[in-house]
């Protein structure tokens, strides 16, 4: 089980105008709450222009509803 949120940063160079920021989650497997804080104020802190999902949400059925409820926090 994953207790902490860890925050990993890389940077691209690309020949753009503008910049923008992501953040990318992956295998929450139905977990929002961390040591660290609640999933929906750890990405919102960040302030990211995208957030994209690349993995498992939930792990059951009944998961699910919570953790889209906390997703809809993002702003």
């Amino acid at each position: 089980n994953t207790y902490l949120v860890r925050i990993s940063r890389y940077s691209l160079e690309a020949d753009i105008e503008n910049e923008f920021s992501f953040v990318r989650l992956s295998d929450i497997h139905g977990k929002i709450r961390f040591i660290n804080g609640a999933l929906s104020k750890i990405i919102n802190r960040l302030s990211p222009d995208f957030v994209v999902f690349t993995g498992d949400l939930s792990s059951r059925r009944k998961q699910l509803d919570r953790v889209l409820k906390e997703l809809s926090r993002l702003k």
